[in-house]
């Protein structure tokens, strides 16, 4: 167990540094470049692991090895495209307290609002880990897997329109960012209202389909709705975060945030 938290801690290491590196590449809008990336790392750490652990079912600790390899690999890619991308590149790396204190407010607030974000998020887990038995934790973390999955769906149009939204704001064309605005937030409805419709429609077909568990169908089916429906809904909310955050101005999110959290 030693040896496994010393290699995660080193993969969560270095993937905490790649969202700096991330944030760069963003900022400059290179979306394909880095998707493509993800694409190839993604590849690597999921379905290429379980090949590896097929090969070597007994060996634990080469799960959190792979992980930190792969997670190595990852950094040093996005390092590589941050390089060429960030102006005076050649200067090494010091805080500028002069550049850094306008952003401060700013910086704080979104910090805040995605620390409650993630408390949020996890609370339920954390709650009922304490409750539930093993087996019917392991059921309910099958809703979190299918939760997730609309999430991270989600997260990649607004991967594409968050730097563009920020951009047509930064030079002037406010209604060309409202447009891009009311299309996108639309066009998420359309994509994921029918994926997510189905599954609260048919929540225990679905668990069943995609596991072949009878029991864990059943005992997911009167939940799964309520948790799909709350990600589908966030999926849409989402959006009007991203208007904040274009506007530099986070106070909206930060108090209705402290409001849920209290809740």
């Amino acid at each position: 167990v030693v040896s496994a938290l010393q290699f995660l801690a080193f993969a969560v290491a270095l993937r905490w540094q790649t969202t700096v590196y991330r944030s760069v590449i963003n900022g400059y809008e290179a979306q394909v470049w880095l998707n493509g990336i993800d694409i190839i790392i993604n590849s690597l750490r999921f379905p290429l692991l379980l090949v590896v652990m097929i090969a070597y079912p007994t060996q634990f600790e080469l799960f959190f090895i792979y992980q930190a390899v792969i997670s190595a690999i990852e950094i040093l890619a996005l390092r590589w495209k941050f390089s060429r991308l960030l102006p005076g590149r050649g200067l090494l790396p010091a805080f500028n307290l002069s550049l850094l204190k306008p952003m401060l407010p700013f910086a704080l607030g979104a910090a805040y609002a995605s620390a409650l974000g993630v408390t949020l998020a996890q609370y339920d887990k954390l709650l009922l880990s304490s409750i539930l038995t093993l087996t019917d934790y392991g059921y309910f973390a099958l809703i979190g897997v299918v939760t997730g999955g609309i999430l991270t769906l989600s997260g990649q149009i607004s991967k594409a329109i968050l730097p563009r939204l920020t951009a047509l704001l930064a030079s002037g064309e406010e209604n060309e960012m409202l447009a891009l605005y009311k299309v996108a937030t639309r066009w998420m409805v359309v994509s994921l209202s029918p994926l997510a419709l189905s599954i609260v429609i048919w929540p225990q077909l679905t668990i069943f389909a995609w596991s072949g568990d009878s029991t864990a169908a059943a005992w997911v089916a009167p939940v799964l709705p309520l948790f799909v429906a709350g990600a589908a809904l966030t999926t849409i909310t989402v959006f009007q975060y991203f208007l904040q955050y274009a506007h530099g101005d986070l106070s909206l999110n930060v108090r209705f945030n402290t409001v849920l959290f209290v809740i």
